[in-house]
């Protein structure tokens, strides 16, 4: 089913628009090389044609160059960019309509067609409605401009099929780029989704927390992460077959996406029985609170594993570390947290580490809290 201009924008769709907008911006040096060639033959003399065109197009070139870096801002900026690109191709292509009036077959329409490609690739649904919105009125304009200037008979078929032929291009475009960014952006939530628990996998993990390590160095904001492991899992799998190991897992994401975690914090299938919690805006008090809170979770869930064991009951050892300032580094806190994992498991399982950084003390300084007895 092919998504509406009111349905919202996905988040790959933002992050593709500045790559789009270079390649825009690198194809428009051939139009920029196409209008200096029609300047020099000067094809269609309107009045003031030739050195308002060469004028034209020089200023179209030297605003082209900034959109070559669309690619190196942020979002918001990039989209910017994007709606200063259609729009300058927009005035572009009316001012070279309008300046060669006097063209008996007025085939320059064809331009807009340009344009209309530019803002369904660019916009989807949003930039083909946009753009017909502005095109049918504005070539109207230049209908009427034509007939009273130079006294051309107005032909209501050619005036007609010229807005039809732009107007159902641009909507070929808008609904092919739209069914496409939709399905891509399907491809990519699948890719980035563990099929057997509906968690975030890894990829999903490595860029929300790239993502979020650069907040919190911007904004100077605490961010916590905990590793999480299931005690014995390899006991529970080798006991119950692979069917109940994953019937585990599944029951373990089910907790953490729905009674696990706090509505800030994001939670993701980190590999085999192992899983990790983003915490922004979370110090180590704050996270150890928040994890002994899923312990208790999980020592008050059953683990229904088919026929076999409905009344099964898991441990979980966690691994806890916070960081914040300018040396936050994404790496650093992955090798922190699971130090602080191998801690718990060592010190018996069924329990929490924070992991210590302390000048004065050794890199491995572990303060245990939230430990439960038994495993």
């Amino acid at each position: 089913m092919l998504g509406g201009a009111g349905d919202p924008e996905p988040d790959v769709i933002a992050r593709q628009r500045g790559g789009i907008v270079v390649r825009a911006a690198q194809l428009r040096w051939g139009s920029v090389l196409l209008s200096l060639v029609m300047v020099r033959l000067t094809l269609y003399p309107a009045p003031l044609a030739p050195t308002a065109l060469l004028w034209i197009t020089l200023a179209f070139g030297v605003l082209n160059v900034p959109l070559l870096f669309a690619n190196r801002v942020s979002e918001r900026t990039a989209k910017l960019m994007a709606i200063a690109s259609v729009t300058l191709d927009f005035l572009v292509a009316t001012a070279w309509t309008v300046l060669t009036v006097n063209d008996p077959t007025a085939t320059t329409y064809v331009v807009f067609m340009l344009v209309a490609a530019e803002a369904g690739l660019l916009f989807q649904w949003r930039g083909t409605v946009a753009f017909i919105a502005v095109f049918v009125p504005v070539f109207a304009a230049f209908y009427v401009f034509r007939t009273i200037a130079f006294h051309y008979p107005y032909h209501a078929e050619n005036h007609v099929f010229r807005t039809g032929i732009v107007c159902l291009l641009a909507t070929i475009i808008g609904s092919l780029s739209n069914s496409t960014a939709r399905l891509f952006a399907e491809v990519e939530k699948l890719s980035l989704t563990d099929p057997l628990t509906a968690l975030g996998n890894r990829r999903a993990f490595d860029r929300r927390l790239a993502e979020e390590v650069e907040r919190a160095k911007r904004y100077g904001l605490p961010l916590s992460l905990a590793i999480i492991d299931i005690d014995h899992f390899k006991i529970a799998n080798d006991t119950h077959g692979h069917t109940g190991g994953d019937e585990i897992l599944r029951g373990l994401g089910r907790l953490l996406a729905d009674r696990m975690i706090r509505r800030t914090d994001v939670a993701y299938r980190y590999g085999g029985e192992e899983f990790a919690v983003i915490m922004p805006e979370t110090d180590d008090a704050a996270a150890a609170a928040a994890v002994a809170r899923m312990h208790d979770a999980v020592r008050a869930e059953a683990m229904p594993i088919g026929a076999y064991a409905r009344d099964l009951r898991v441990s979980i050892s966690v691994g806890v570390t916070s960081g914040r300032g300018p040396a936050l580094a994404a790496a650093e806190l992955v090798e922190q947290a699971d130090s602080a994992l191998y801690s718990a498991k060592e010190s018996g399982r069924n329990r929490t580490v924070v992991y210590r950084a302390a000048k004065a003390a050794p890199p491995s300084t572990f303060s245990p809290v939230g430990a439960a007895a038994g495993s």
